[in-house]
């Protein structure tokens, strides 16, 4: 396990950065300085590119498809019910409901990965359930020989390497959340009707339907809320006043230098040393005189900060929170909830004094004060029902103590029961709000929050004199004087966010694409910002990659060796569940997850996010269908027209019909399924044979039967299918509906690049946008680092180093986004031992014997359980 070895030179290198005038760089391309949490002035010429809170740019030129009508809430005797009206209306329409029934049935005919589905295209043969489940999940597994020669190791050269692991999905995961998030719900809701047939529809009942709501526009673009630099803003938040809450202060007042923490005593907190839970967070505001309340989860309020983003504590340490009266002037208070504060500060607007209002007049002044907010949230994602809100929460927006609830667990278990305000306390926060998604998004989270305060621990060693966490003993600097608490911070922090940034690009995104090039220096002219297409499309195939487990290992607390336990959870029960999140589950998760073989990045999708996207009756395939049509991001060959277009690859040319789009599939057996799904009108006009109709049937006809016998009609839609492939004219160019293919489903199927994990189409939007992140980033890592100690000692370690340190988990697989065929304890007294080579392969083993390798050729099974 390498650890990060720090040398007082280095500590020279972060003192010159954390006390750079003003923090302004030499020359526009000079590294030098510290980041803004928005990602503010990265580019000297152009101080938003790659900012928090600026619209996605575009690759391609948008189109907005029609969804199938519109509806209205009409409230009742008996409840709420939708009036729809079927007239087809553009998604470029904003400020409407929207009724679009084809995500859903598009996600049931292609995405469904099911026993039962594989079978329709001859992939599970065996009529045996257990052997017709074991030959499904070997199809849906990742196999990087498939096909052949298609896959590279970023850190080895090996063709053809090892599996993915589940833990590669997770810090997937963790990456994304980094790099964009768009807020929703005020410009509508899509209704995403069930109809008969749907393995969720229920005959009767009136909540046959999936809700989708609609992207928060600007003139018809969406705003992205986070920073997309690689900086770690998962742990430090994409703005200063995020951040200000995430430092941790001390019973004084002062700050630390740590992120906050919790401390595994109240039961309402977060493990000791580990994540901050929302109770966490209330208690460390509270020390520097700041009382936050539940409903602030929503939307953080702005602090008072210095001109170099640190929070301004006043003469007692206390932090204020910014509030704007009816003209515009600014205020500060202490309270979130405006008439409770007692003091009030007031700033003048010309000399930039502060200065308290008189306490006679603080009554009169408080109804015209508004408190200002920044428009992201410490929560994003909350167990169900726990969300604050005007109606459960109480006059100063905390969440009534008198509410309960009851959780539970798939198998109809409980996995909560309580109060609300409870449920709500132990949601862990940390720089993004999603990070409660699911238990292995929790554990990502936990590691870089413990590593960001282990460096603290050595640069204070190394700074004010000490022992450091390798044990190396240290004598204080003659500058120690001069270092403030919010120094080391930014120092801890630097390190962190450098350690993460060559993970990222030496280890994860390699792994997907060969495609992106070697770091050639920083170049002023690239806009690091996320494309639309990105965000909304290519970068959702992670959600192909995840299983239904969270496969978790129990470990000794000593050695840090698994102890064979299976602690593995459903995907379901790991959906939105902090109480389940104990000091040891980041180390289970790692031992667990990095031993799972991951899903193949294919158009196929688990059911657990198919059917039950966190814990709910949703379906993640057809609410990512949902996001491009509402985004504006074109159909596939519309995508790949205007890219060949621009860069005359042929690699992106636009397909010429439905024989072309099935040779480049990466499993031609789904050809079928697309057809059935976006030619339907035309499969059965041309080919359809009606069951109950006598001669042509009309389309109407086949609505009828849609609905009255779903599995009439299922089995009609495929045998349509089928004659079509089998019809030369309309298998190349008698019929284009494979321009409808939507971008996210269509390129997901696509076959592999050489050397790659995804298909020309993503693969060139993903290594673009990746390159610009890379070159486009003045503080990159290389760059930056150049000539230190530090950067050697970063580019030696892996992402195993890094969570063995900081879980409590050790002997992980070196490429711990890989899974070993294989592992053996050397010191385990239960390896048998052989007094012959003939012994050892007689049975079945291999090994070395007097310095020569003995084994069976062929006899041995990989990951997957394949020989």
């Amino acid at each position: 396990m390498t650890a990060i070895n720090l040398s007082p030179i280095d500590i020279d290198f972060l003192l010159a950065q954390l006390t750079l005038p003003n923090n302004t760089p030499l020359t526009p391309i000079d590294a030098t300085g510290i980041r803004d949490p928005m990602g503010t002035n990265n580019n000297q010429f152009n101080p938003n590119w790659g900012a928090a809170d600026q619209l996605f740019t575009r690759v391609t030129t948008p189109v907005w498809g029609n969804a199938q009508g519109t509806f209205t809430v009409v409230n009742g005797l008996g409840g709420p019910s939708f009036v729809v009206d079927p007239n087809p209306i553009s998604y470029a329409v904003r400020n409407v409901n929207l009724v679009d029934s084809a995500p859903r049935t598009i996600s049931n005919l292609v995405a469904d990965q099911s026993v039962d589905a594989l079978r329709k295209i001859g992939l599970v043969t065996s009529l045996d359930p257990v052997i017709a489940a074991q030959q499904a999940e070997l199809v849906v597994q990742d196999n990087p020989a498939n096909p052949a020669g298609a896959r590279v190791s970023p850190l080895t050269g090996t063709v053809n390497p090892l599996s993915y692991s589940g833990y590669m999905t997770l810090v997937g995961q963790f990456f994304d959340h980094g790099l964009d998030f768009v807020h929703k719900g005020k410009d509508g809701t899509v209704l995403v009707p069930l109809l008969p047939g749907d393995p969720l529809y229920v005959p009767g009942s009136p909540f046959n339907f999936m809700m989708a709501s609609r992207t928060n526009t600007v003139n018809g673009e969406s705003v992205n809320t986070i920073s997309p630099f690689i900086d770690l803003s998962q742990s430090y938040g994409s703005a200063s006043s995020h951040t200000a809450f995430l430092r941790e202060y001390d019973p004084a007042g002062a700050i630390t230098g740590r992120l906050v923490s919790g401390d595994g005593v109240n039961p309402l907190s977060g493990p000791a040393a580990g994540m901050a839970t929302w109770w966490d967070i209330k208690q460390n505001a509270a020390r520097v005189g700041v009382t936050l309340h539940d409903i602030d989860i929503n939307n953080i309020p702005e602090v008072r900060l210095n001109a170099d983003g640190s929070p301004t504590l006043d003469a007692n340490g206390d932090m204020w929170l910014v509030a704007k009266d009816a003209a515009g002037i600014t205020y500060y208070v202490q309270n979130s909830h405006i008439a409770s504060n007692t003091a009030v500060l007031v700033l003048d607007q010309e000399t930039g004094a502060v200065t308290a209002v008189a306490a006679i007049d603080v009554a009169a002044l408080l109804p015209t004060l508004t408190l200002s907010r920044i428009g992201h949230a410490f929560l994003d994602d909350m167990a169900h029902g726990t969300g604050p809100n005007a109606r459960n929460t109480d006059a100063f927006g905390d969440i009534l103590p008198t509410l309960t609830m009851t959780e539970y667990y798939e198998d109809g278990t409980v996995r909560y029961t309580g109060t609300v305000s409870d449920l709500v306390n132990q949601h862990f926060v940390a720089g993004d709000g999603r990070v409660n998604e699911n238990l292995g998004l929790t554990s990502v989270h936990d590691v870089f929050h413990s590593e960001h305060n282990r460096m603290l621990v050595d640069i204070k060693a190394m700074v004010l004199g000490g022992t450091d966490s390798e044990g190396r003993v240290w004598q204080a600097r003659p500058d120690a004087a001069t270092w403030t608490n919010e120094m080391f911070f930014q120092a801890a922090k630097l390190v962190t966010e450098m350690e993460y940034q060559h993970m990222i690009f030496g280890e994860f995104v390699r792994k997907f694409t060969p495609n992106i090039n070697a770091f050639a220096g920083y170049d002023i002219t690239l806009d690091a910002s996320i494309s639309a297409e990105f965000a909304h499309a290519v970068y959702r195939f992670g959600h192909s990659m995840l299983t239904e487990t969270v496969d978790m290992l129990a470990f000794d607390p000593v050695t840090g060796k698994a102890t064979g336990v299976d602690k593995s959870v459903l995907l379901f029960d790991a959906f939105l569940h902090p109480t389940a999140y104990t000091k040891e589950t980041v180390g289970e998760i790692a031992l667990g997850m990095s031993r799972q073989v991951g899903y193949e990045i294919d158009e196929w999708m688990t059911d657990a996010l198919r059917n039950h996207l966190v814990g709910l009756p949703l379906d993640l395939a057809a609410l990512n269908i949902v996001r491009g049509r509402d985004t504006g991001v074109p159909p596939l060959n519309e995508v790949r027209s205007q890219l060949f277009a621009q860069t005359g690859l042929s690699t992106l040319k636009p397909y010429a019909s439905w024989d072309e789009f099935g040779l480049n599939l990466l499993h031609p057996e789904s050809l079928v399924n697309f057809i059935m799904a976006y030619a339907r009108d035309a499969v059965l006009t041309q080919f359809g044979v009606h069951p109950t109709v006598t001669g042509t049937a009309t389309l109407a006809d086949w609505d009828t039967l849609q609905t009255s016998d779903p599995t009439a009609y299922a089995t009609a839609l495929r045998a349509a299918a089928s004659a079509a492939i089998n019809d030369a004219p309309f298998m190349t160019g008698g019929n284009s509906d494979y321009g409808r293919i939507d971008l996210w489903i269509g390129g997901l199927a696509e076959q592999k690049v050489a050397g790659g994990m995804l298909g020309s189409t993503f693969d060139f939007i993903f290594a673009i946008q990746m390159i610009k992140l890379q070159s486009g980033d003045r503080f990159y890592y290389l760059d930056r680092l150049v000539g230190t100690n530090m950067l050697a000692e970063i580019e030696a370690q892996l992402m195993s180093d890094i969570v063995m340190r900081n879980s409590g988990a050790k002997h992980l697989y070196a490429d711990i986004f890989s899974v070993a065929d294989s592992h053996v304890e050397i010191a385990d007294a239960t390896n048998p031992t052989f007094a012959t080579s003939t012994q050892m392969v007689n049975a079945d083993r291999a090994g070395w014997y007097q310095g020569t390798f003995y084994g069976n050729s062929g006899d041995y099974t990989d990951a997957r359980g394949v020989a």
